[in-house]
């Protein structure tokens, strides 16, 4: 949750910080360690365990306490989720809270942590605003970017600085984005933008084109991403808003007005590699009759007259046209949660200040006090779900923190938000906080076995 702090709050806190002496550990190397303890075992292959470790630069004891499992065990499911859904504000994308521990027992997860800050009550109906991009089920319930992690199959993970973005079809002469689906209007009747598509996806469906519209088929195998698929298959895949049409922050800026609705989006990730697949072309251009959606295709539909129409009219001379899909990797990505910061990538921690304008979270009550901070991670083998606490609501710095995973075997690993909204919560006991109280959260990470 975001902060506010004076600056001579900050000042106070920097004269607390233990400044090491030389010849001093560097504060957040771990001087002593019981090492993981097995706690319990809450399905075959996930485990809760405990660490109890000394770390340079901070008095007393710190715990680590975490679930793990195998990278790859095909039971796991890592889900990105709100955590009341039925309290989710389509309108401006805003959430209730809720609690974890409540969720996963509706939901008979084994483990949850909390997601990325937020801004308490900030929404215009009252409700939570993220920072960041939340989607669930491949749907998408808050918009932004900033670091992220994406829950892929089997229990792995992949992290990067990114965002959603508009899905871009190529056409001859126009660059199109998608405006609806399964519909040739968006609601209320009104018509699509000049430069944007239709897709009507829904398999053996069949629909009567008007004589103003102009509609071209795209059907076939195709490769993506190194693995044989269908264009039907990938444009069903495309990220979606949870409820379109429904606030400003769903319309993006469009070549023929200032901002258009769209609803089809791809992952684009900073100093990611883009996908753009070449979908073919299947028959004629299709005006004033029916057609009938096929199973590994999807029909592209404009309105004539318009840039997207003529876009569509040129390309049924062609033999594919081409389409930018999510950065590479983010494709098998089923849900994605926003992290306050990656501490960890590929086993060095990051430890400079990232310059936000609020310092609390990276401080947070200074070196030798700390915050308790939860974390999902993997290492060259497992997945974690980890949370770092002390006797007083104590716990480490967000650069300690980072060395502390990576000594520990961290490759990756993704930051939330932390101190009073830290919640680790795992079936069978009671949550882990900071203050003995489990606190409400607006999302969450959940882990569960099937």
């Amino acid at each position: 949750m975001l902060r506010v702090r004076l600056l001579a709050t900050l000042g106070l806190l920097a004269s607390l910080a233990v400044v090491p002496t030389a010849g001093a550990a560097v504060t957040g190397t771990i001087t002593s360690q019981t090492g993981w303890r097995t706690l319990a075992t809450l399905a075959p292959g996930v485990t809760v365990s405990r660490n109890v470790i000394s770390v340079a630069g901070y008095s007393g004891q710190r715990t680590l306490t975490r679930v793990s499992w195998a990278l790859g065990d095909s039971h796991i499911r890592l889900d990105a989720t709100p955590v009341a859904v039925s309290r989710y504000g389509p309108a401006q994308h805003s959430f209730g809270e809720g609690r974890i521990s409540s969720l996963g027992a509706a939901s008979s997860a084994l483990a949850g942590i909390n997601g990325d800050t937020f801004c308490p009550g900030c929404a215009r109906n009252g409700g939570d605003l993220l920072h960041g991009l939340l989607v669930h089920n491949r749907r998408i319930y808050a918009t932004g970017n900033g670091p992220e992690v994406g829950y892929t199959k089997a229990g792995t993970m992949l992290m990067g600085d990114a965002r959603a973005v508009p899905v871009r079809i190529a056409l001859p002469g126009a660059s199109a984005t998608v405006a609806v689906w399964n519909a040739l209007t968006l609601p209320g009747g009104k018509a699509i933008a000049a430069d944007q598509v239709a897709v009507l996806s829904r398999r053996g469906a069949t629909f009567t084109i008007p004589s103003t519209s102009a509609a071209l088929v795209l059907r076939g195998a195709i490769t993506a991403y190194g693995s044989a698929s269908t264009v039907g298959g990938q444009f069903r895949r495309m990220l979606e808003l949870a409820v379109p049409y429904q606030d400003s922050a769903d319309r993006v800026p469009g070549s023929s007005v200032s901002s258009e609705w769209a609803d089809a989006y791809r992952v684009s990730q900073t100093g990611g590699t883009a996908t753009t697949i070449a979908m073919p072309v299947s028959g004629a251009l299709i005006s004033g009759a029916t057609v009938t959606v096929p199973h590994d295709g999807v029909v592209l539909v404009a309105r004539k007259g318009t840039a997207a129409g003529a876009g569509l009219t040129s390309a049924a001379g062609r033999r594919s046209v081409p389409v930018q899909l999510d950065d590479a990797g983010w494709n098998a990505a089923t849900s994605i949660m926003d992290g306050k910061f990656q501490m960890v990538s590929n086993g060095t921690a990051h430890t400079t200040y990232p310059g936000w304008p609020d310092s609390w979270p990276w401080y947070c009550q200074g070196t030798g006090r700390g915050c308790v901070r939860a974390v999902a991670a993997t290492t060259s083998s497992q997945g974690w779900l980890v949370i770092e606490t002390a006797a007083g609501g104590y716990g480490l710095t967000m650069p300690d923190y980072a060395r502390v995973l990576a000594q520990l075997g961290a490759t990756d690993a993704m930051g939330f938000d932390s101190n009073s909204h830290a919640d680790f919560w795992r079936a069978g006991a009671a949550p882990i906080t900071s203050s003995g109280w489990e606190p409400d959260a607006p999302a969450a990470t959940m882990l569960s076995y099937h």
